[in-house]
């Protein structure tokens, strides 16, 4: 529910970024928690399920910076029309198979 209320502030932030240094401080700080709170939760579930093979703990807190990143969630939802659901069933089997194999 967070990203459905964050996606539209992220575009206007993103496009303040370009022109305003203070603007893309905060928003390169945000990016760096956001992958740091990625790692550590990469961390919490590899001993539950090992990542797929292949993909290195820094690719797959990229996967998930990308597949949990408010540009997805704005394409398929904002463009594409999804519902808010549809892009979490499609977010949980992808990162499932992309970041864990299909064993998981």
């Amino acid at each position: 529910a967070i990203l459905a209320r964050a996606t539209p502030l992220d575009t206007v932030v993103r496009a303040s970024a370009g022109s305003d240094p203070d603007t893309a401080r905060v928003r390169a700080f945000h990016e760096r928690w956001r992958a740091e709170g990625y790692r550590a939760m990469l961390e919490i579930l590899r001993p539950k399920s090992a990542l797929r093979g292949g993909i290195t703990p820094e690719r797959a807190t990229h996967l998930l910076l990308l597949y949990l990143g408010a540009d997805i969630y704005r394409v398929l939802v904002h463009d594409f029309g999804w519902t808010h659901d549809d892009w979490i069933d499609w977010t949980v089997a992808t990162v499932a198979e992309q970041v864990f194999g299909p064993s998981s």
